[in-house]
């Protein structure tokens, strides 16, 4: 695990907003919307070489601190890095962002149990823990807030995505919890973004050409979301067709929703 990039010290490293899984898709998207906004940056995912790349170019395009953190948040050391150089030097970041996670298509019985597991540990146990012990520090400090990425199919069954669902559903109902407990100490939002194009599907097996769903674009995903936590909002959905989508699914009985659910998502599996 490395350590974190190190950067000249100046006030505007106090109360920096921290992104995970930053070095690609949506969570580069926020990195570089967070920076247009002039606020500074830690940005954390595994691969040290791309979150370098990144951060170069954000100090270059918007002139802002960024440090960097290789690691890896499905494993206890990962978190500890983590709340370790967030809180370094009293240090108390004014945002979180829990963007890192993955997914894995195919049926639970069929799934590789060691990814299912990894999925959850990153998915799920990472989002509980670094807001545990980051909202403290956090509390008080001028616009606080945390964002944690869900999707849509935290609405509905998804068999074929079906773990995946799971821990997003979780998600949501921590984020509408914590939204509560934090009331007018720190804003707490979730937001579900649909299909968006990124390397996520790619590594978890879904053939995104083939979906005859609204697609959007990372940039356009992350613009929305920080527009929403800006308004205090609790759950914001991405996009006016997935909007529709998720509407729907509440009308919808949920033994016809699962199953149309199965027969979409194992369809558009790429060949295991």
């Amino acid at each position: 695990m490395d350590g974190v990039g190190q950067q000249p010290t100046n006030g505007a490293d106090r109360g920096e907003c921290i992104v995970t899984g930053a070095s690609e898709g949506i969570g580069a998207a926020f990195a570089r919307a967070v920076a247009r906004r002039g606020r500074s940056l830690l940005l954390v995912a595994r691969r040290g070489a791309l979150l370098d790349a990144l951060a170069a170019e954000i100090r270059a395009a918007h002139g802002v601190p960024v440090r960097t953190l290789a690691a890896d948040l499905g494993v206890a050391d990962g978190i500890d890095a983590l709340v370790d150089a967030a809180l370094a030097d009293g240090r108390r970041p004014s945002m979180l962002i829990n963007n890192a996670g993955f997914g894995l298509y195919g049926d639970v019985a069929a799934c590789d149990e060691r990814r299912l597991v990894e999925m959850l540990r990153l998915n799920v146990e990472a989002v509980v823990v670094l807001s545990r012990r980051l909202a403290p520090a956090m509390s008080g400090v001028p616009g606080a807030a945390i964002l944690n990425v869900a999707s849509t199919a935290a609405f509905q069954a998804c068999p074929g995505f079906g773990t995946y669902a799971a821990t997003k559903a979780f998600v949501l109902a921590f984020t509408e919890a914590m939204h509560i407990e934090l009331e007018g100490k720190i804003r707490v939002t979730a937001v579900c973004p649909g299909y968006t194009e990124s390397g996520f599907h790619a590594v978890a097996g879904l053939d995104l050409k083939t979906m005859k769903l609204p697609i959007m674009t990372a940039e356009d995903v992350a613009e929305q979301a920080l527009r929403a936590s800006d308004a205090g909002t609790c759950v914001h959905v991405s996009g006016l067709g997935n909007k529709v989508l998720v509407a729907a699914s509440g009308i919808v009985p949920r033994a016809l929703s699962r199953r149309v659910a199965g027969k979409i998502f194992r369809r558009n599996s790429f060949e295991r």
